[in-house]
């Protein structure tokens, strides 16, 4: 097919990152360039505070020797898909271009919007006729990657336009996707630095409006004071106090920190005026400052008021408590907080909390009390609608009358984000290992598929070393799961689509499991009887999860030396579900590690006896087929590991095309290669023959000598130019998956 709908289909598929095409460049030297991008990223940033979008644009332009670059936009409302885009800086084109909106349908960056990159080397303008734009300007190549928020909403691209095929498009999408990553850190930063000077300038208005005076004292002088603190002394603004010294001479009073408080005299002549001080020792740039507040007793009961209004419309939560924990009077955040309905409780405060809960701020008010300094706590709080908030509680005591103020800070947002962003951070460091890891091991085990077919075929069946082939088999069919698995965790691995029986899955990998725990502990299997338990996904890929949950278990059973260990495999079909769950009952699993398990090396063994990689790619596995895993665990109580999966809707028409008995015909040059894709086509039952005659696929080494009256794969280079006929294209190196795919693919007539 040559339309435009199967040209933007191959683009989408070669933009995902689970089908891209492996990295033909060695691993050390993306690394030193990734290193060079990432400071030649923070030196502009460094350069440019201003006009940063513009000098991102050029460093696309000088780095990836496209002929243009853009940065752009993307317009959207709240929960909907942005539909257009707006270029805000460009290089290497009239500027007027700037401001330009453009629709996203039927253009490269739509796909960039939904698949987070995409690369077109050649052949832009055939493969999206209706983008004028690209028309407009001639151009033969597109690359674009996606900024992303911290909360992955794709907010604009960084692409760029070339007037020639790009030659290497491994590296121009690398630094694309670097200078892309490091700018949506900068955006970021940059508002988190704006949201902290919006914070800073409204706790700076707060106290401004404050209508009592607020000194600082720091090394006899004072350091700090608010306007309200100038009114008292006659002075037209509080800069005129910052420097003077603590000097009851020119009517500044000296406040004893002892004791706290007292009523003074501040200003001289007919500027004194006797206020009520209340002095408290405070941090002010890291060192010790005492905070004086200033009360003027003529205006006290106003003021009161007012402060009064303040604290209970105030956004942050905050009770203020007799010592015993009765509460004296909240604020409507901290009723909404802790659940309460009424203002005012004759009960203790600790009664709206969990029994841990309510003597970790039970101490924290008790320390509070005695020490007479700000201290905090932060702790989990369930609220009655049952969701977990995270809280950090500060309290401090008033000397005055002995009371507690207690303030509650929610912080589950904050550390939501924090764990998000870290988790993102991680995951792109693993992806970046296990992807070139998978893709050098791939091509290590197909060349030894290869040399042992070939020697297959050179001795006899009956020959002795034919029953070492079959093992090796065995083992180098074991070791492209792993690398599938691999793959997986690095977010480049495609997972088979067929028919599973789950049940029957498990039954025919138990001879293995059992191999895998003998003499160590037991296997039990709880397989719900007469239940067929289809579903869609990757066998292979299955039993991996499986001997990974049942290893883990086995060694966490057998490293403190549990007797009678028991490992319990169970099964059951629910309600359009399948329930998988594997349990042991070893150690179990502590907090601290519970919700972090499945992170990429995070593990319980000791070092030099992990990597920490087998929960990551059960859930990586798990996640592929639409499905959820989940831990259950208490230190010291065994842990249970449940799975959840979708069953098949038995819809048979919607089953992929099987290669057991297909005629493939080799159109192929003698040699390894041919060797290897002959090895290759056997083990998924395909039959291969030399003659056309009868051949349901032709396999063409190149695009020399295209046979149209017959479906074609044709085997290609990435740098190699691709054939205009209709055909599917397979790119070196490939695997046995891609093989399979691409036959299947061009017997079902779908071109890519």
């Amino acid at each position: 097919m040559t339309n435009a709908a199967s040209a933007r289909d191959r683009v989408a598929t070669e933009a995902q990152p689970g089908v891209a095409r492996p990295a033909t460049r060695g691993t050390s030297g993306a690394g030193l360039d990734a290193r060079r991008m990432h400071q030649v990223m923070t030196d502009l940033f460094e350069r440019h505070p201003d006009g940063l979008c513009q000098a991102v644009s050029d460093i696309v332009l000088r780095e990836t020797d496209l002929d243009y670059s853009f940065v752009t936009r993307f317009e959207a409302h709240e929960g909907e898909t942005p539909k257009r885009a707006e270029i805000v800086a460009t290089t290497g084109r009239p500027q007027d271009s700037v401001g330009h909106m453009y629709d996203l349908e039927g253009t490269p960056c739509q796909h960039v919007q939904e698949f987070c990159n995409a690369c077109v080397p050649r052949a832009v303008v055939e493969m999206y006729p209706e983008d004028d734009d690209l028309r407009e300007l001639g151009v033969e190549s597109y690359a674009g990657v996606a900024l992303t928020g911290i909360e992955g909403v794709s907010l604009g691209a960084v692409l760029g336009l070339s007037m020639r095929p790009i030659a290497d498009p491994d590296t121009v999408m690398r630094r694309l996707g670097i200078i892309a990553q490091r700018f949506s850190f900068e955006i970021e930063r940059r508002r988190g630095e704006k949201r902290l000077q919006l914070s800073e300038q409204r706790y700076r208005s707060l106290v401004d409006a404050m209508p009592d005076g607020l000194v600082v004292y720091q090394g006899g002088r004072i350091v700090f004071a608010n306007p309200e603190a100038a009114r008292l002394r006659g002075l037209d603004g509080p800069e005129q106090l910052i420097g003077h010294p603590a000097d009851s001479e020119n009517g500044w009073p000296v406040i004893d920190i002892a004791s706290g408080l007292g009523v003074c005299t501040v200003g001289v002549g007919a500027n004194a005026r006797a206020v009520d001080c209340t002095a408290s020792s405070v941090m002010h740039n890291g060192a010790t400052a005492m905070q004086v507040i200033e009360r003027d007793l003529t205006e006290r009961r106003q003021a009161e008021r007012r402060m009064l209004r303040v604290f209970d419309i105030s956004p942050n939560a905050m009770a203020i408590l007799h010592p015993d924990g009765r509460i004296r009077r909240s604020n409507h955040a901290m009723r909404r907080l802790i659940g309460a309905d009424r203002e005012h409780h004759p009960e203790s405060i600790y009664e709206f909390f969990e029994k841990e809960h309510a003597a970790a701020v039970r101490g924290l008010v008790n320390r509070a009390s005695k020490g007479g300094a700000i201290t905090s706590i932060e702790y989990s709080l369930t609220t009655d609608a049952g969701s977990t908030r995270s809280v950090r509680w500060i309290a401090y005591a008033d000397p005055e009358d002995g009371s507690i103020t207690l303030g509650g800070d929610d912080t589950t947002e904050r550390r939501e984000a924090e764990r998000r962003l870290l988790r993102s951070e991680r995951e792109n460091a693993t992806a970046l290992l296990t992807s070139g890891l998978a893709h050098d091991l791939g091509n290590l085990f197909n060349a030894l598929a290869g040399h042992l077919h070939i020697a297959r075929t050179k001795l006899s069946d009956d020959h002795a070393a034919s029953c070492v082939f079959d093992d090796i088999e065995e083992v180098l069919a074991h070791a492209h799961e792993l690398r599938d698995s691999l793959q997986t965790l690095g977010g480049d691995g495609a997972s088979a689509d067929r028919d599973v029986d789950l049940g029957a899955l498990i039954e025919e990998s138990r001879p293995l499991l059992e191999r895998l725990v003998r003499g160590r502990v037991m296997l039990e299997v709880d397989v719900q009887p007469d239940a067929v338990m289809r579903m869609r996904g990757d066998a292979a890929r299955l039993r991996q999860v499986l001997v990974n949950l049942v290893v883990n278990g086995r060694d966490a059973t057998s490293a403190v030396g549990v007797e009678g260990g028991v490992i319990t495999i169970s099964a059951r079909e629910h309600d359009g579900t399948i329930r998988l769950t594997v349990s042991d009952n070893g150690p179990g699993v502590s907090e601290d590690l519970a919700d972090s398990i499945f992170e990429p090396f995070v593990t319980t063994r000791g070092r030099g006896s992990g990597t920490g990689l087998g929960l990551a790619i059960c859930r990586a596995i798990v996640e592929s087929h639409a499905g959820t895993i989940e831990l259950d665990s208490r230190a010291g109580e065994g842990a249970r590991f449940t799975i959840t999966l979708p069953s098949a809707t038995g819809d048979s028409e919607t089953d992929p095309i099987s290669l057991d008995g297909v005629r493939v015909m080799l159109d192929y040059p003698a040699g390894q290669e041919r060797e290897i894709i002959t090895s290759m086509l056997g083990r998924v039952g395909a039959i291969v023959g030399g003659e056309e005659a009868g051949a349901q696929v032709v396999i063409l080494c190149g695009c020399h000598g295209v046979v149209q009256s017959v479906p074609c794969v044709i085997v290609l280079d990435s740098e190699e130019e691709s054939p205009a006929c209709d055909c599917v294209r397979l790119y070196r190196p490939f695997g046995l998956g891609d093989l399979e795919r691409a036959v299947a693919r061009a017997l079902m007539g779908v071109t890519t």
